[in-house]
């Protein structure tokens, strides 16, 4: 099958199509050729500094890159589309603080500043809760935005390293049509559309659209994803304006849960075994509608209502490994269905400016309904060598399983940012979480019921036109599991407090920022008795340093690298955490010598780690990517060359006590080819 993508001069997708599809992207570029052939003017990095100093997530209020006292990394549309980016892991994978995680093979799941973030991912600011068991599409996704460390003075409950918010395309009235097709290694085949312009004179319309098939490098697996997201944009008037957000979500692929590991290290095997099924299978349906108005109510003050609301159904059947002797392995089939989970809510914020004072209040409630259950299948043993990988008869749902699972907040925060001085800035916030969770299994009821404040403070210190420097104190509190599941032993919200001091300069003329931040993040998850009384309480310290330089050397010539030195070590057993490197580094980087050629490249390494209280580890590794592009007029062809020295490596392994059984390979050398037009 062939692939065909629709893309502007800034953006990339891509899906997979039928004759029908074929026929009207052909239609379509032969009038784009018939056109006007007129070289378009090259896109620069300066949309990516635009990005920075128009950055809302870490403060939630519009303030200039300096005047943030947190590291925040911003993944620019523009750096998407040159890495030829697919999925959201490799959108975060050159953040200084983010590394990898299997994720069972069949969803997102990285670590920021060592702690896990997978229920820790917003879009436009609002938790997106529906997409944690899937691959999320990039198809609608204009940049992404890492806020690193705790965030809870804010956004509430949250893991201790930070979060993730994607920035999605607006019905903005621009007159977009852009197609795209790709094809490449592995089998995959894509075709994507972003189509948008104005439907009358108050009302915008826009629609992304994507499919996409893909086999792998590992035998047996494949997967296929549609996407659709339609948005509108009514201008009631000049100071009043209604967004309304739409995305489906349907997804079909083979969970990949990787090799077992023996005496410490992964078993020696080709990056093409399986040791699954021929029948595992997990099947995504995710519906999410959002609502937000915006009203300017004078020239200082600004009310915004978001409404949200999403659905999400899934069944999983996949294989697992639970053990290995160096002969054989031991398997079993896990089933599991969520029936459906639901996630809603309503969020408000009122922010406005009086003399040296700019200020936001908001207030938020949220519900998160989960109905679970699964069935499990003991197959019989199998050769490590060369493991049965035959399709088998999946287990049944076992009835007893099924869980309904809730959980409920209600918050209230406020936060001002104070001029002292025309050289210090202070920060100061406040947020009150009222959280109740409730789990009914097998006729008996778990349940919990906590409130806790969330402070932050902070300091900026302008010292000089070009450089910052900014100290910051903040505390979060999480909800064991992020509520999903309710335990008799977790019956207590997880505390984390973060330290961290930084600085940040524009160089060049403020073409290129350079920003560090030194931090400590402590963390205490406790465990209580049925009653809710805490018994113990694991402390874990997670300290280090990163390093991000991003923006234009020339105005040919932009260059995105970063670094980070990450000690972490659970304070009562002296363990360092599974999956988390001590060590990570990145560099990409694009050089355009005209108006018709990109050329880029980078790498990326990433130090050993541990992946299991038994002392198993993944050695470190080094690769290393390349791309090429060539636009004329409305048309643009990229070639990406991804791991171009076939380095042999391991992406990471699923957490808590199977990692050492689930370990995924990366992705060997591979090639992607996209064709784009833009009308």
């Amino acid at each position: 099958m062939s692939t065909f993508s629709i893309r502007t001069p800034h953006k990339t997708a891509a899906l997979t199509f039928s004759p029908l599809t074929i026929a009207i992207a052909c239609a379509l570029s032969g009038q784009a050729i018939a056109d006007d052939q007129s070289d378009l003017e090259k896109v620069t990095i300066t949309a990516q500094q635009d990005s920075y100093s128009g950055n809302k997530t870490g403060l939630k209020i519009p303030l200039q890159w300096k005047d943030t006292p947190q590291a925040v990394s911003v993944v620019t549309e523009q750096e998407l589309e040159e890495r030829g980016v697919q999925f959201l892991s490799e959108a975060v994978r050159h953040v200084p603080g983010v590394s990898l995680t299997l994720g069972e093979g069949s969803r997102d799941q990285f670590t920021i500043r060592g702690f896990e973030a997978m229920y820790d991912i917003y879009r436009n600011g609002l938790r997106d809760a529906g997409g944690n068991q899937g691959f999320r599409s990039m198809a609608n996704i204009e940049r992404v935005e890492v806020v690193k460390g705790v965030a809870g003075a804010l956004y509430g409950r949250g893991s201790a390293g930070g979060l993730v918010n994607l920035v999605t395309k607006k019905a903005d009235g621009s007159d977009v049509t852009d197609l795209t097709l790709s094809a490449g290694s592995f089998g995959h085949a894509g075709i994507s559309a972003d189509l948008g312009s104005q439907l009358s004179d108050s009302v915008n319309g826009r629609i992304n659209l994507e499919h996409k098939q893909q086999d792998s490098f590992v035998d047996h697996i494949d997967g296929n994803t549609l996407f659709i997201a339609p948005s509108l944009r009514w201008s009631v008037n000049a100071d009043h304006q209604i967004d309304v957000d739409l995305e489906y979500l349907d997804q079909d692929q083979v969970p990949y849960r990787g090799i077992p590991s023996l005496d410490g290290k992964p078993i020696d095997t080709a990056r093409s075994q399986f040791y699954g099924s021929e029948s595992d299978r997990q099947n995504n349906k995710t519906l999410r509608a959002a609502v937000e108005s915006q009203s300017r109510l004078n020239d200082e003050i600004t009310l915004s209502n978001k409404l949200y609301y999403s659905t999400v159904d899934i069944t999983q059947s996949g294989t697992r490994i639970s053990s290995t002797d160096g002969e054989q392995v031991e398997r079993f089939i896990r089933t599991f269905h969520y029936d459906s989970q639901q996630d809603y809510g309503f969020q408000s914020e009122l922010s406005g400016k009086h003399g040296e004072h700019q200020w936001l209040a908001g207030a938020e409630i949220g519900t998160m309904k989960r109905t679970f259950a699964m069935g499990n299948l003991t197959l019989e043993a199998t050769s490590l060598s060369n493991p049965d990988t035959r399709a088998q008869i999946n287990p049944d749902i076992d009835p007893s399983t099924s869980s309904d699972n809730k959980v409920q907040s209600r918050s209230l925060y406020i936060q001002d940012v104070y001029r002292f001085s025309p050289s210090i800035q202070l920060v100061g916030g406040l947020r009150y979480d009222h959280l109740e969770t409730t789990r009914t299994a097998g006729g008996a009821t778990t349940d919990f019921e906590q409130s806790e404040v969330s402070p932050r403070v902070a300091a900026v210190y302008q010292a000089s036109d070009e450089v910052s420097l900014y100290a910051t104190w903040g505390r979060s509190y999480q909800v064991p599991w992020a509520g999903i599941y309710t335990s008799p032993s977790k019956l207590a919200l997880q505390e984390s407090e973060l330290k961290e001091a930084g600085f940040k300069a524009e160089l060049l003329d403020g073409r290129v920022q350079l920003s560090s931040a030194l931090f400590r993040i402590d963390k205490e998850t406790p465990s209580t008795d049925v009653d809710g009384f805490v018994t113990d309480v694991n402390k874990q310290r997670h300290q280090g340093i990163e390093v991000e330089v991003r923006g234009q050397i020339t105005p040919h010539w932009q260059i995105t690298t970063g670094l980070s030195v990450l000690d972490a070590e659970d304070l009562d057993t002296g363990l360092r955490p599974n999956d988390v490197p001590e060590k990570t580094f990145s560099l990409w980087s694009s050089f355009s010598p005209d108006l018709n050629w990109t050329f880029g490249g980078g790498a990326r390494y990433v130090s050993d780690r541990t992946i299991s209280n038994e002392g198993a580890t993944l050695q470190a590794y080094t690769v290393v990517d390349l791309m090429a592009a060539w636009q004329t007029g409305v048309h643009k062809v990229q070639l990406n060359l991804n791991n171009v020295l076939d380095e042999n490596y391991f992406v990471g392994a699923t957490g808590g006590g199977t990692g050492k059984n689930n370990i995924g390979y990366g992705k060997p050398a591979n090639v992607m080819l996209t064709y784009s037009v833009s009308l």
